[in-house]
């Protein structure tokens, strides 16, 4: 568990860190993930297992799919961490694209199975320039997108896209769908929709996380309440 606490080192060791971490019997620490510091001071937050599996799950029934990811992203952040744990969950080791020469060499490796990634909009903007990166996304179950603006290019297909299948918008494919509704409420039952968030409660919550990981559930936690 040397890689977890924090989180870093090789992406191979950090990979099977998880997957022991994932399968332990009894409850394990929680991990270590330190932010990138894009929103202020970067700071150290406790990921508990259970919360772990909890967004994967929700990821999971969001998506509607599951399967074999493709870690393009640091596993030292929570958005890579997260793609590795997913993978994991459903059954496979992630496929990690630094092991190989390209994006096409890389979704190779997959195999047949639902597949899916997660990029940043500069990644995405790159390989839509390049017709044989196009032909493999459009063999993705899930494009997901964060981490920055989307960029024109990709918001005019999404409005293009807007109305089909279940609300996302197919971008690549018959099977490629590009995910960028994440700030939207999900539809379904009034009682279903998250309470929306005490914006002073939640100020003074995340004054209280500075250099102190270690309240970071039980902060969270009294938030949210």
């Amino acid at each position: 568990m040397d890689f977890l606490r924090p989180v870093g080192g090789p992406t191979p060791d950090v990979v099977a860190a998880l997957e022991a971490w994932l399968s332990a019997p009894d409850e394990p620490p929680p991990v270590v993930v330190e932010t990138s510091g894009s929103t202020g001071r970067p700071k150290r937050v406790l990921l508990s297992r259970r919360a772990v599996l909890a967004s994967v799950t929700a990821t999971q029934r969001r998506l509607g799919g599951s399967g074999c990811w493709l870690l393009t992203l640091p596993a030292s952040y929570v958005a890579g961490l997260q793609v590795a744990c997913r993978s994991l969950v459903a059954g496979h080791s992630p496929v990690l694209f630094e092991d190989h020469t390209s994006f096409v060499a890389a979704t190779s490796a997959m195999g047949d199975g639902d597949r899916f990634v997660s990029l940043v909009p500069t990644q995405l903007h790159r390989m839509l320039d390049l017709p044989d990166d196009v032909a493999a996304l459009r063999t993705f179950h899930t494009v997901l997108l964060g981490g920055g603006p989307v960029g024109r290019r990709v918001a005019g297909a999404r409005r293009r896209g807007r109305g089909q299948r279940g609300g996302d918008v197919r971008l690549l494919g018959d099977r490629g769908r590009l995910c960028l509704r994440r700030l939207r409420p999900r539809r379904g039952r009034a009682g279903d929709r998250p309470r929306r968030p005490d914006p002073d409660r939640w100020s003074d919550a995340l004054r209280r996380l500075r250099g102190c990981p270690e309240l970071t559930a039980s902060v969270l936690q009294t938030a949210g309440s």
